[in-house]
């Protein structure tokens, strides 16, 4: 379900790399987005992709919900684990957790084919080919 923005910006909060953070259920690092006029926290482990669309990203969670954030993608990857998350084409990120198959033009997660851009071919293959061996 795509959330519509309104014409104002919209309001991504980060937790910085490695801090803890307190929550009832959980230790885990989140990112908090606007949804409407709701803030929902995202655990960063719950984020199967991110797909860049102009000045906006949309957030793919592995509950098969997603969020609409005006941030550009390059700005979102720097606040991720770097160990976590790997771009793999200039409109997206995936996290290798969720990574279940590839190909040298795809990568396959749940129900969703993301393309591995030309570019950034053997960087991609070379980081799954060490995961699948390490």
């Amino acid at each position: 379900m795509a959330t519509a923005l309104p014409q104002t910006p919209g309001y991504i909060n980060f937790t910085p790399h490695g801090e803890k953070h307190q929550s009832s259920t959980l230790n885990a690092p989140f990112i908090v987005v606007n949804k409407g006029n709701l803030r929902v926290k995202i655990l960063v482990r719950n984020i199967l992709f991110i797909q860049a669309e102009h000045i906006y990203v949309r957030i793919y969670c592995g509950n098969n919900q997603n969020v609409l954030q005006r941030i550009s993608l390059t700005s979102l990857l720097q606040e991720l684990p770097r160990d976590s998350f790997l771009r793999v084409h200039r409109s997206f990120v995936v996290n290798l957790a969720y990574v279940d198959q590839w190909s040298k033009s795809a990568i396959y997660l749940k129900d969703h084919e993301i393309p591995i851009g030309r570019g950034r071919r053997e960087a991609v293959l070379e980081k799954l080919g060490a995961l699948s061996n390490g």
